[in-house]
């Protein structure tokens, strides 16, 4: 929000020597002039899948999911790193991306029927919807397939991107994801 752009822009103008700051974003949009104005951008690239395949044989050749994770990772190195140390972030990925893929061409009932699990315990609210913000996060990575038509995937990311802003504004889950899966 503006507050806080404006704390940091002060924090940024008048630092304590030595500082460094670095500053991450996905959308740089967001990012006030004045603060860009008063720093550096630097633009980091995903590593060509080849490259990355063979640093990470290095260092992980007992691994027998390094192919299908340096694949899957889309060339993010720290991605593929914490995929091959926790084999089952990895697996919990696959398995939200492939429910993903399953809501399309799906009567409305059946989508319904293949998002319950996510509603799970009403006891733990706030970390079901830390969990469903997670989900959707993976559903968003998953619009890079080549299955999807542009059209498809401009629609949905908007739609994603929507669903998960309220979620952080506490609209109930449930109605969220059903708009969501109107949707797909």
């Amino acid at each position: 929000n503006a507050y806080a752009a404006n704390s940091l822009l002060k924090t940024l103008e008048e630092p304590a020597t030595p500082t460094l700051f670095f500053l991450l974003t996905n959308n740089e949009e967001k990012i006030l002039e004045t603060i860009k104005s008063r720093v550096q951008t630097l633009a980091i690239a995903p590593i060509p899948q080849a490259q990355l395949l063979l640093e990470l044989k290095e260092y992980f050749s007992q691994n027998t999911n390094i192919e299908e994770i340096a694949a899957t990772s889309r060339g993010l190195s720290g991605l593929a790193l914490e995929w091959l140390q926790n084999p089952e972030a990895f697996d919990f990925y696959k398995k939200e991306c492939e429910r993903f893929f399953s809501l399309f061409n799906k009567p409305f009932f059946e989508k319904l029927a293949l998002v319950e699990p996510l509603f799970g315990d009403k006891k733990a609210h706030i970390e079901g919807r830390e969990e469903l913000i997670a989900i959707l996060h993976i559903w968003q990575e998953c619009l890079h397939s080549p299955q999807l038509s542009s059209s498809t995937v401009v629609a949905l990311y908007d739609i994603i991107v929507e669903t998960i802003e309220r979620l952080g504004k506490n609209i109930h889950p449930r109605l969220l994801l059903e708009n969501l899966l109107l949707s797909i």
